[in-house]
């Protein structure tokens, strides 16, 4: 594994956590 490719991980990873809380915010109004 390379640097390159956990960095493009983890970035997705921090996005994918963003959308879901945005989704739980969203839905819990």
């Amino acid at each position: 594994l390379s640097l390159c490719m956990i960095a493009i991980f983890h970035l997705l990873a921090t996005v994918v956590s963003w959308v879901v809380m945005i989704l739980v915010s969203i839905a819990s109004i």
